[in-house]
């Protein structure tokens, strides 16, 4: 079995970063203008501050992951949710965006 370096996600992820015009400029210095007062920045650069933005984007992702992760332990531990005592005192879920969220997020937990 042969290891793919980058996944379809991540490659879109490039993509995506690449079509900012500023950012496409910085990784292969197409830009017309010269810049006044400022240290000319090459194509490595621009390579480099593409890495640091995907690995935001990852670290982002862990810290979804790892919060998702503690709230669905939290959830199964203690059986946390709405009981029929919290609607007849008033408490109801939410509706609307935040509940299709919540649908898209069960897929999730299939995953882990």
């Amino acid at each position: 079995m042969v290891k793919e370096h980058l996944r379809k996600e991540d490659l879109l992820a490039i993509v995506l970063w690449l079509e900012h015009r500023p950012n496409f400029e910085k990784c292969f210095g197409v830009s017309k203008q010269t810049s006044v007062g400022k240290k000319p920045a090459s194509k490595s650069d621009g390579f480099r501050e593409m890495a640091a933005a995907l690995q935001r984007m990852k670290d982002r992702f862990q810290t979804y992951k790892a919060r998702f992760m503690k709230a669905k332990e939290y959830e199964a531990s203690t059986g946390a949710g709405i009981t029929p005592d919290d609607e007849a005192a008033g408490v109801y879920a939410e509706t609307g965006e935040y509940v299709s969220l919540v649908l898209q997020n069960g897929r999730t937990v299939l995953l882990y």
